[in-house]
C-alpha cells in the first residue's frame, strides 16, 4: 500500500514537472507573432539598434521585425514599404523613441493621433509618406510601417 501511493506521488510529481515545463499551452517565452523571442524591456529609454529593415526607419533595440507580415518593393522610383515591427516597451517610450528618431532620420511630423495604447503617427519626406501605427493592446506592441509615394497631412 505505501509503495502504491509512493509511486501515485512520484507519477503525480512527474506530470506537475512535464505541465510547468511545457508552458501548459502558453509559450514560456512571449514571442512574437512569427515565434521569435522578444527580451523584457530594460525600464529605460528606447535605442536604436544599428541594422534595420528600413533604411530610414529606425528600429528599437529589442524588437524584431515580423518577417512573414512584412514587405517592401521599388517600382518605378518609387518605394513601398509595409512592415511589422514588434517588441516589449512602454507604450510611451515607444512614442518618444519614434518622435525624436524619426525627426533624426529626416521625416517631418504631419499629424499625430494617440487615444489610450495606440497612436497613428504621419510624416514626410522626399515626396513620400510615412504612417506609424502603434499598438500595445497587452505585452506585445506592434509597431506597423507603412511608407507610400505622396505628401499627405492628415491621418485617414
Amino acid at each position: 500500500m505505501k509503495r502504491q501511493a509512493a509511486i501515485l506521488i512520484s507519477v503525480a510529481a512527474l506530470a506537475l514537472a512535464v505541465g510547468l515545463a511545457s508552458g501548459c499551452d502558453r509559450p514560456m517565452f512571449i514571442q512574437s507573432d512569427d515565434g521569435q523571442n522578444l527580451p523584457a524591456p530594460s525600464g529605460g529609454p528606447l535605442v536604436a539598434r544599428s541594422v534595420k529593415p528600413v533604411a530610414d526607419v529606425p528600429l528599437p533595440d529589442g524588437f524584431v521585425a515580423v518577417q512573414p507580415r512584412s514587405k517592401a518593393s521599388v517600382a518605378n522610383g518609387l518605394r513601398s514599404v509595409d512592415y511589422y515591427y514588434q517588441g516589449r516597451a512602454n507604450f510611451t517610450r515607444i512614442l518618444d523613441f519614434y518622435r525624436k528618431a524619426l525627426a533624426e532620420a529626416g521625416w517631418q511630423a504631419g499629424s499625430e493621433q494617440v487615444q489610450g495604447d495606440s497612436a497613428i503617427l504621419r510624416y514626410n519626406k522626399t515626396g513620400e509618406t510615412l504612417d506609424l501605427r502603434i499598438m500595445k493592446p497587452d505585452r506585445v506592441a506592434t509597431v506597423h510601417v507603412i511608407i507610400a509615394p505622396g505628401q499627405l497631412n492628415t491621418v485617414p
